[in-house]
C-alpha cells in the first residue's frame, strides 16, 4: 500500500516534555495523549513534535529522542481519514533524516477499542513489528521500526 506523505511537516523542539505538554494542550490536544508518569527523569525528557499546521492542529507526532519512543494524536473529528497515517509516515521519514535515528519504539494499551485499532493498523503500515506484550496495571503492547 502506498502511503501518501504529507506536503509540509514541521518539527519542533521542546527542552522538556513538560513544556511540549503545555503547548499541545494550549492547541486542543486531549490531555489523555500523555502518559501522566510519575518518573521525574521522563517528564524532564526532550521531545519533538511533528505536524502540518499548528494554527489548526488536528494531528501531532510526538517523539522522544532518549528513549526513541513515537505517538501519535489525531483530532476526533479527523480520524478515520487516513490523515494520522499520513502524517506519522511523514514524520518518520523526517526525523530519519534529520535526527538521523535508527529504531522506533511504540505502545498500544492492549484494549482492543477503535483508537488502538487504527494505532495497530498505522504502526503496521509504516514498518513496525510487534514485540511483546507487558503486563501491569495497563497490559501494553511494544513495537519496534528499524530504520
Amino acid at each position: 500500500m502506498k502511503i501518501e506523505l504529507a506536503c509540509q511537516i514541521n518539527l519542533l523542539r521542546f527542552e522538556c516534555i513538560e513544556v511540549a505538554k503545555k503547548y499541545a494542550l494550549a492547541r486542543g490536544v486531549d490531555r489523555s495523549f500523555f502518559n501522566d508518569q510519575n518518573d521525574i527523569a521522563q517528564s524532564y525528557s526532550p521531545a519533538v513534535f511533528g505536524f502540518k499546521n499548528s494554527s489548526d492542529l488536528t494531528s501531532l507526532v510526538v517523539y522522544y529522542p532518549l528513549s526513541y519512543e513515537i505517538g501519535l494524536w489525531v483530532k476526533k473529528e479527523h480520524r478515520g481519514k487516513r490523515e494520522g497515517l499520513s502524517i506519522f509516515a511523514a514524520v518518520i521519514d523526517k526525523l530519519a533524516n534529520i535526527e538521523k535515528i535508527y529504531r522506533l519504539y511504540a505502545r498500544v494499551d492492549k484494549i482492543s477499542n477503535p483508537n488502538t485499532n487504527a494505532m495497530r493498523t498505522i504502526l503496521a503500515r509504516t514498518g513496525f513489528k510487534k514485540l511483546a506484550l507487558s503486563s501491569g496495571h495497563t497490559p501494553q503492547e511494544a513495537w519496534l521500526k528499524e530504520i
